[in-house]
């Protein structure tokens, strides 16, 4: 196949609602789905999916686009790794093109493949290294699972390899795996750690976090470091162990999530499957928004300490607010999943699950000022979207509280007002002008642009955005498929395409009838433009006696009006 037909088949294979409802709940919305928009906090939805047109659009940020558009925004990546991911769910082959190389990206994904590697083989022949995992109580298979290796103690062991394989020190310095001081030598980001290589959900390793293997009392030296953000590796949207985990997390509908890594790596030896945890810092949106393709539901295992608590307490609004639900599991003082799992075993971790705790459980039992306590829980659920679900939360806060719930209601209508109001969707409600229903036409229907762009004008078009557009689509010869659009429109074009192309829903069969009214109110906008033009310099002349370029003028708007007349516009 060529490139182009690859695409295409794509295309073809995949539907732009099956896609999108992966990553956020869809509703029918006439001909179209709506939903709560992926790419920025809003209560009311608007964002919009065409089944017809097979394109997005929010109404509220202006993110738009294809399915290719969709998966490139919110994967945060390229479009050859969007290509390849659709690729992949589409059952469609694809062949190596320079035209769909990525520049830096696929050298980075090369230089985390190599580094994995030589971490690999380090770990078989460093003994030290294996002892330390085997008092752990690894197995063989979940080190394996988890690709995990040593990073030697030499200085430059991971540079010199990757000079040797032929990687300028520009990429080198770009991976995040070695450092460039200003002065003096490169040296390597890790050095005698055990190595945790971090992966996305398409297997490819994209950073590590590092455990020191000998940490001293009172050392200076930090147990845990984690790879800095690169081109490829952002922490706050990616969680550990979701390569391995996300397919035990759709079957078993529940996400287990837990603070570090071996705990990740021990839950999965001892049968716990659906194990994550964030990268070393508190959950994010961006997590929550991975773990939502999978399950809508967050089991959160904490160590019982007020550390563990205050993790609940910052985790919870930000799992409600993205449309999931959680309970709380906190272990005995002193324990964490791992150290518990290999003293106690999976029996006795399984014991611990019928008393997590639920949204309202959890804040209701905590400690301090109760009325405090409350308002922070009607804070998280003022954050929730579904009605239903914050009715039936109401009534259980209702229930065990024995206040009324009509003042809960109060108090989280007050909060929403305090809170942040919604984007306006004013640029929805507004109505299109002809040339931009001519423009959507031509998008969604392209074997009508050869009719539509010759009978438009620059002049004709008032909005700098749309004669841009125009000015391109004029220049390029034609509509460009959705996939091209990124290479000829600036984003803020490409959300203004999608948004036009949504907005304008036609009948079929009177295509040709919208386009003629279309045509024949921007020449009648025209008209009335040089009529005023015209009334105002005849003004002029009145006023200044200039008797010939008087006639002149009133001579041209007797012509305009008579055209006006048989244009039927007047």
């Amino acid at each position: 196949m060529t490139d182009n037909n690859v695409i295409e088949e794509i295309r073809v294979r995949l539907d732009i609602v099956d896609v999108i409802s992966d990553y956020t709940d869809l509703k029918k919305a006439g001909s179209n789905y709506k939903a709560l928009c992926p790419f920025h906090s809003e209560k009311t939805p608007s964002f919009m999916v065409s089944p017809q047109k097979q394109i997005f659009h929010c109404f509220g940020c202006g993110a738009g686009g294809d399915i290719f558009s969709f998966i490139m925004k919110y994967e945060n990546v390229s479009f050859p790794e969007a290509l390849r991911t659709l690729a992949q769910r589409a059952g469609v082959e694809l062949r190596q093109s320079r035209k769909y190389r990525g520049r830096d990206t696929d050298d980075l994904y090369r230089i985390h493949a190599e580094a994995t590697e030589f971490y690999l083989s380090n770990l078989a022949g460093h003994r030290g290294a294996q002892e330390y995992l085997e008092q752990r109580g690894l197995s063989k298979e979940v080190i394996g699972m988890f690709r995990l290796g040593y990073s030697p103690s030499q200085s430059q062991a991971l540079y010199r390899l990757l000079k040797d394989n032929g990687y300028p020190d520009h990429l080198i310095e770009k991976s995040g795996l070695v450092k460039f001081p200003e002065k003096g030598s490169p040296y390597d980001m890790f050095r005698g750690r055990i190595m945790f290589p971090i992966t996305d959900v398409n297997n490819r390793v994209v950073a590590f976090g590092a455990r020191a293997l000998d940490v001293k009392p009172r050392s200076s030296v930090p147990k845990y470091i984690n790879s800095p953000e690169t081109p490829i590796f952002r922490k706050g949207l990616l969680l550990y162990g979701l390569d391995v985990a996300h397919k035990n997390i759709r079957q078993k509908g529940y996400a287990m999530v837990m603070e570090g890594y071996m705990d990740v790596i021990v839950c999965h030896q001892y049968g716990f499957t659906n194990a994550v945890a964030p990268l070393g810092t508190a959950l994010t949106e961006g997590q929550m928004k991975k773990l939502r393709a999978y399950a809508k539901k967050v089991l959160l295992v904490f160590d019982g300490d007020d550390a563990g608590l205050r993790a609940a307490r910052r985790s919870l609004p930000i799992i409600y607010a993205t449309g999931m639900q959680a309970k709380v599991m906190f272990l005995p003082e002193g324990y964490d999943p791992d150290s518990f799992l290999r003293e106690k075993g999976p029996e006795e971790f399984r014991k611990l699950f019928p008393h997590a705790k639920g949204l309202v459980d959890f804040y209701l039992g905590l400690g301090g000022d109760r009325v405090e306590i409350i308002r922070e829980l009607i804070e998280v659920v003022a954050g929730i979207r579904d009605g239903i679900l914050r009715g039936q939360i109401v009534n259980d806060i209702a229930t065990k509280t024995s206040i009324p719930d009509v003042y809960l209601v109060e108090e989280i209508q007050k909060h929403l007002k305090r809170s942040k109001a919604p984007l306006t969707t004013a640029k929805r409600n507004q109505p299109l002008l002809p040339e931009e229903v001519l423009l959507a036409i031509a998008f969604a229907r392209p074997e009508y642009a050869r009719e539509i762009i010759p009978r438009l004008s620059e002049n004709d078009i008032e909005k700098n955005i749309v004669k841009n557009i125009f000015l391109k689509v004029k220049k390029f010869g034609g509509i460009p498929a959705l996939n091209s659009m990124n290479g000829l429109f600036d984003e803020e074009e490409i959300s203004h395409i999608t948004a036009l192309t949504i907005r304008t829903g036609f009948d079929e069969d009177k295509v040709e009838d919208i386009i003629r009214d279309c045509i024949r109110k921007l020449k009648s906008r025209r008209l009335h433009k040089d009529m005023s033009d015209l009334e105002l310099n005849i003004k002029i002349a009145d006023a200044s006696g200039d008797v010939a370029t008087l006639n002149d003028l009133l001579s041209r708007k007797q012509k305009l009006l008579q055209e006006a007349r048989s244009e039927g516009i007047l």
